[in-house]
């Protein structure tokens, strides 16, 4: 036989133990509904990559059928109808290029940096 325990509260105690517990199961009740959200996405997410990978497989199957009948033609080796000079030039340009736009990448990021940072100062001034 269960034994009980009862505990005598005021009224404005019960109202407030009663509004936090339904509070609790408000809580409870939307972390159900993401979660059955979230496992919905993951199971989208699943199918789409399954179909990527399909998609994969037939493009790859239909690039080595293309390369088949495709004519082939001889590669020369460096040094064979090539100036070393000449690719070690375009080498040099093409590094120089990139270069320019990692230092342009760098410039867009702190301005961006910047832009967060004031936008931080903002919120904080703000309260």
């Amino acid at each position: 036989m269960a034994s009980s325990i009862h505990i005598k509260l005021e009224y404005p105690e019960a109202v407030s133990l009663k509004r936090e517990a339904l509070l609790f199961e408000e809580s409870l009740l939307k972390i159900i509904g993401k979660i059955r959200a979230y496992n919905a996405l993951k199971k989208k997410e699943f199918a789409l990559k399954s179909k990527i990978r399909k998609d994969l497989i037939a493009l790859k199957n239909l690039v080595s059928s293309i390369e088949t009948t495709l004519p082939k033609e001889e590669v020369k080796a460096i040094g064979e109808g090539y100036r070393t000079e000449e690719i070690k030039k375009e080498i040099k340009k093409e590094t120089k290029v990139l270069r320019e736009e990692g230092i342009t990448k760098e410039r867009k990021m702190s301005d961006i940096e910047k832009q967060l940072e004031e936008i931080r100062a903002k919120l904080a001034r703000l309260g």
